[in-house]
Protein backbone atom coordinates (compact mmCIF):
# COMPACT_ATOMS: atom_id res chain seq x y z
CA UNK A 1 0.00 0.00 0.00
CA UNK A 2 1.31 3.59 -0.99
CA UNK A 3 1.86 5.99 2.39
CA UNK A 4 -1.27 7.64 3.18
CA UNK A 5 -1.24 11.70 3.42
CA UNK A 6 -0.95 13.28 7.33
CA UNK A 7 -4.07 13.27 8.63
CA UNK A 8 -4.11 17.23 8.64
CA UNK A 9 -3.21 17.41 5.28
CA UNK A 10 -6.65 17.66 2.97
CA UNK A 11 -8.01 14.73 1.73
CA UNK A 12 -7.04 13.19 -1.23
CA UNK A 13 -10.08 12.78 -2.97
CA UNK A 14 -10.91 17.11 -2.84
CA UNK A 15 -13.47 17.37 -0.83
CA UNK A 16 -11.78 20.28 0.87
CA UNK A 17 -11.51 18.75 4.13
CA UNK A 18 -8.63 17.51 5.40
CA UNK A 19 -7.65 13.94 5.80
CA UNK A 20 -8.80 12.81 9.18
CA UNK A 21 -12.18 14.10 8.82
CA UNK A 22 -12.84 12.42 5.79
CA UNK A 23 -11.71 9.70 4.02
CA UNK A 24 -9.09 8.23 6.89
CA UNK A 25 -11.89 6.78 9.68
CA UNK A 26 -13.12 4.77 6.39
CA UNK A 27 -10.22 3.37 4.92
CA UNK A 28 -9.35 2.55 8.38
CA UNK A 29 -11.95 0.58 9.19
CA UNK A 30 -13.01 3.25 11.59
CA UNK A 31 -16.91 4.37 9.93
CA UNK A 32 -18.48 3.73 7.22
CA UNK A 33 -19.41 5.90 4.37
CA UNK A 34 -22.95 7.54 4.69
CA UNK A 35 -23.40 8.08 1.64
CA UNK A 36 -22.82 6.66 -2.30
CA UNK A 37 -20.45 10.03 -3.00
CA UNK A 38 -18.83 9.56 0.11
CA UNK A 39 -18.05 6.24 -0.21
CA UNK A 40 -17.00 7.20 -4.02
CA UNK A 41 -14.36 9.83 -2.45
CA UNK A 42 -13.19 7.33 0.14
CA UNK A 43 -12.73 4.53 -3.07
CA UNK A 44 -10.77 7.32 -5.11
CA UNK A 45 -8.53 8.11 -1.61
CA UNK A 46 -8.15 3.75 -1.55
CA UNK A 47 -7.11 3.72 -4.82
CA UNK A 48 -4.46 6.90 -4.21
CA UNK A 49 -2.58 4.43 -1.29
CA UNK A 50 -3.31 1.37 -2.99
CA UNK A 51 -5.71 0.36 -0.25
CA UNK A 52 -6.88 -2.90 -2.55
CA UNK A 53 -8.03 -4.47 0.24
CA UNK A 54 -10.32 -1.29 0.69
CA UNK A 55 -11.70 -1.00 -2.81
CA UNK A 56 -12.59 -5.31 -2.56
CA UNK A 57 -14.13 -4.17 0.70
CA UNK A 58 -16.67 -2.20 -0.59
CA UNK A 59 -17.95 -3.96 -3.62
CA UNK A 60 -20.77 -6.06 -4.31
CA UNK A 61 -22.40 -7.96 -7.20
CA UNK A 62 -21.23 -7.99 -10.23
CA UNK A 63 -18.32 -5.89 -9.71
CA UNK A 64 -17.27 -7.91 -6.94
CA UNK A 65 -17.38 -10.58 -9.37
CA UNK A 66 -15.80 -9.15 -11.80
CA UNK A 67 -12.94 -7.97 -9.03
CA UNK A 68 -9.15 -9.01 -10.31
CA UNK A 69 -6.83 -7.91 -7.17
CA UNK A 70 -3.61 -8.27 -9.49
CA UNK A 71 -4.92 -5.53 -12.55
CA UNK A 72 -6.49 -3.45 -9.34
CA UNK A 73 -3.19 -3.53 -7.69
CA UNK A 74 -0.99 -2.82 -10.94
CA UNK A 75 -3.56 0.17 -11.56
CA UNK A 76 -3.53 1.77 -8.74
CA UNK A 77 0.28 1.97 -8.25
CA UNK A 78 1.26 2.86 -11.93
CA UNK A 79 -0.55 5.65 -11.39
CA UNK A 80 -0.52 8.74 -9.88
CA UNK A 81 -3.98 10.31 -8.89
CA UNK A 82 -3.92 13.97 -8.88
CA UNK A 83 -7.78 15.49 -8.78
CA UNK A 84 -11.60 14.10 -8.17
CA UNK A 85 -14.58 15.58 -9.20
CA UNK A 86 -17.95 15.08 -8.65
CA UNK A 87 -20.31 16.11 -11.52
CA UNK A 88 -23.67 14.21 -10.12
CA UNK A 89 -25.19 12.57 -7.22
CA UNK A 90 -28.75 11.44 -7.47
CA UNK A 91 -30.56 8.34 -6.13
CA UNK A 92 -33.35 5.84 -7.48
CA UNK A 93 -34.78 4.97 -4.56
CA UNK A 94 -33.23 4.79 -0.36
CA UNK A 95 -30.70 1.51 -1.37
CA UNK A 96 -29.63 2.75 -4.95
CA UNK A 97 -27.38 5.87 -5.62
CA UNK A 98 -25.45 6.76 -8.46
CA UNK A 99 -22.50 9.32 -8.34
CA UNK A 100 -21.18 10.76 -11.87
CA UNK A 101 -17.51 11.38 -11.69
CA UNK A 102 -13.73 12.70 -13.45
CA UNK A 103 -10.66 11.00 -11.17
CA UNK A 104 -7.81 12.45 -12.95
CA UNK A 105 -4.30 10.90 -12.57
CA UNK A 106 -0.89 10.82 -14.63
CA UNK A 107 0.93 7.94 -15.91
CA UNK A 108 4.57 8.87 -16.90
CA UNK A 109 3.87 12.59 -18.30
CA UNK A 110 0.57 11.89 -19.46
CA UNK A 111 -2.70 13.17 -17.88
CA UNK A 112 -5.32 11.15 -18.19
CA UNK A 113 -9.31 11.40 -17.59
CA UNK A 114 -11.41 8.00 -15.95
CA UNK A 115 -14.98 9.55 -16.55
CA UNK A 116 -17.59 7.17 -14.71
CA UNK A 117 -21.10 6.72 -14.00
CA UNK A 118 -20.69 4.23 -10.92
CA UNK A 119 -23.87 2.50 -9.16
CA UNK A 120 -24.08 2.26 -5.62
CA UNK A 121 -26.20 0.02 -3.41
CA UNK A 122 -27.08 -0.07 0.58
CA UNK A 123 -26.94 -3.31 2.00
CA UNK A 124 -27.53 -4.42 5.66
CA UNK A 125 -26.98 -0.70 6.31
CA UNK A 126 -23.57 -0.45 4.42
CA UNK A 127 -22.97 1.12 1.05
CA UNK A 128 -21.32 -0.64 -1.84
CA UNK A 129 -19.96 -0.19 -5.07
CA UNK A 130 -22.07 -2.79 -7.41
CA UNK A 131 -21.05 -1.27 -11.39
CA UNK A 132 -20.06 1.30 -13.62
CA UNK A 133 -19.70 2.43 -17.10
CA UNK A 134 -17.15 4.70 -18.69
CA UNK A 135 -17.94 7.57 -20.91
CA UNK A 136 -15.57 8.90 -23.53
CA UNK A 137 -13.46 10.89 -21.78
CA UNK A 138 -12.02 8.22 -20.49
CA UNK A 139 -8.94 8.00 -23.03
CA UNK A 140 -8.37 11.58 -22.94
CA UNK A 141 -4.66 12.52 -23.22
CA UNK A 142 -2.93 15.46 -22.49
CA UNK A 143 1.31 15.49 -22.43
CA UNK A 144 2.13 17.60 -18.81
CA UNK A 145 5.62 19.37 -18.68
CA UNK A 146 7.33 19.27 -15.62
CA UNK A 147 7.04 23.07 -15.10
CA UNK A 148 3.58 23.01 -15.73
CA UNK A 149 0.76 24.04 -13.52
CA UNK A 150 -0.02 20.44 -11.40
CA UNK A 151 -3.43 18.98 -13.08
CA UNK A 152 -4.66 18.65 -8.69
CA UNK A 153 -5.26 22.45 -8.53
CA UNK A 154 -2.52 23.25 -5.90
CA UNK A 155 -1.18 26.57 -8.17
CA UNK A 156 2.67 24.38 -8.02
CA UNK A 157 4.55 23.18 -10.71
CA UNK A 158 3.91 19.89 -11.76
CA UNK A 159 7.53 18.60 -10.78
CA UNK A 160 6.93 20.46 -7.11
CA UNK A 161 3.75 18.51 -6.44
CA UNK A 162 2.29 15.71 -7.82
CA UNK A 163 5.66 14.26 -9.93
CA UNK A 164 7.11 14.20 -7.16
CA UNK A 165 5.35 11.18 -5.83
Amino acid sequence: MTKSPPMNAPCLCHSHKIFEQCCAPFLEGQSLPSTPEALMRSRYSAFATANIAYIQATMCGEALKGFNEAHTRGFAQQNCWVKLEVLDTSFDTDTIGYVEFKAYYVRGSTLRCLHEHSKFMLKNNRWYYVSGTHTQDTDMKMVIARNTACPCGSQRKFKNCHAKN
